[in-house]
């Protein structure tokens, strides 16, 4: 009993010595306390408008800041520099740019210190992405600090997306990721079969379920002239994009007054490949086109008749949510975590397959217009209802603040 009252003074000694690294955490979380609540999100990179997180990060902080919460965001990588936020935004330079293998795996150190130094004053560090270095420097700064670490995997955990590249992952898991993830205070989920990812993955700790927020656009009455169904996204394999091909080479007889667009911008010389395709099927009526944002992406989602998302694999699949809140229903397979389309009668939610696109595009495309877009505008008021930014930051104000134990457990958070 002695020893232990020995060792406990000596570790209250530790704690209070001026200087020492325990004082300072200790007199920096004291602070935290009585501060604003805040919270860094952690990517790669911002490099691509046309990718989901690219978005969803920067328009999550922002939506914190103006709930209240002060929030900024931390990366390692490329900034689009046409990225429109009002977000705080720090780029931190890689240590090893010039390594061959995926640009050092964004290793910073700067990012790294920079982490450690949110972490002591009681920040709560949010990490967005696995397999590169940021994530792991995330872990390090809490594991060091005890500071709270979120982890959202972004449907990395997937089964589809786990095939691409699984030598480089298995050895980075091994290395590095699984004890990084062991440490993890609460996961982010978009949707429950990512929390099943999560689960099957072997990782217990808690999971909140907040799904990616979208923005509501005024609403126009575009849909004049010639039908059109639209893809819209990477041109990438995991897409799916050769499946709706296929497809689309069953029922192009049937709607020969219908165009098929496919927009977004190619990854690996895959839009070659899809070119290749459809011209071997003798599809008439099919474009590729390139990336577009902003005002001509809503444009598009507003002008077509019906979406189409053949994907193998996704966490969230954010077009789908942009579509509907666009007013226009959508077609997406098991591969987007999107059953909810069913349930509200806005689209088809269907199995994977060219057969399954097909029937679908089928029973889509029979119906008139005026049915299409009744269908859209269900799907509209459900984004606005369920999915709007300010309850995606209302969701996660209350998950930050039990986190930091200024509040009650949420009810969407699962152990």
């Amino acid at each position: 009993m002695l020893g232990f009252d020995l060792a406990l003074g000596a570790s209250r000694l530790r704690l209070n010595w001026p200087g020492s690294l325990e004082h300072e955490m200790h007199q920096k979380k004291q602070h935290a306390r009585e501060a604003k609540l805040r919270s860094i999100q952690v990517i790669a990179d911002l490099k691509s408008r046309a990718a989901g997180p690219t978005y969803s990060v920067s328009r999550l902080t922002e939506a914190l800041s103006t709930a209240g919460t002060d929030s900024a965001i931390f990366c390692a990588g490329e900034i689009d520099p046409a990225l429109a936020s009002s977000a705080e935004i720090k780029n931190f330079p890689r240590t090893f740019a010039n390594m061959p293998f995926k640009e050092g795996m964004f290793h910073s150190s700067g990012l790294r210190n920079a982490l450690l130094e949110e972490a002591l004053s009681g920040t709560i560090i949010h990490a967005h992405g696995l397999w590169l270095m940021p994530t792991i420097h995330a872990a390090s700064a809490c594991q060091k600090t005890g500071a709270p670490f979120v982890v959202a995997p972004r449907g990395m955990l997937s089964p589809g997306a786990l095939q691409f590249s699984r030598a480089k992952k298995r050895i980075f898991d091994v290395a590095l990721q699984r004890r990084a993830l062991e440490t993890v205070t609460c996961f982010q989920a978009t949707a429950e079969v990512e929390l099943e990812d999560i689960r099957g993955a072997g990782y217990n700790a808690p999971a909140a379920i907040v799904p990616n927020g979208i923005g509501i656009p005024v609403l126009g009455d575009m849909r004049t002239g010639e039908r059109n169904v639209l893809y819209l996204g990477r041109v990438h394999p995991k897409k799916g994009i050769d499946r709706l091909l296929k497809a689309w080479c069953a029922v192009q007889e049937r709607y020969p007054d219908v165009q098929l667009r496919i927009i977004g911008p190619s990854e690996g010389g895959h839009e070659a490949e899809l070119k290749k395709l459809a011209g071997k099927l003798g599809l008439r009526k099919v474009s590729f086109e390139p990336a577009i944002f902003d005002e001509e992406k809503l444009n598009a989602f507003q002008r077509a008749d019906l979406f189409v998302l053949p994907t193998l694999s996704e966490n969230f699949g954010l077009v789908v949510a942009e579509a509907l809140a666009a007013g226009t229903p959508v077609i997406s397979t098991y591969g987007a975590p999107w059953e909810g389309i069913r349930r509200q009668k806005c689209g088809w939610w269907i199995d994977h397959g060219e057969e399954h696109l097909a029937e679908a595009l089928t029973e889509a495309l029979s119906m008139p217009r005026e049915e299409l877009r009744s269908r859209g505008l269900r799907g509209r008021e459900w984004m606005a209802r369920d999915y709007s930014w300010d309850k995606v930051a209302q969701d996660m104000c209350s998950l930050y603040k039990w986190l930091s134990g200024h509040g009650n457990k949420p009810n969407f958070v699962y152990d």
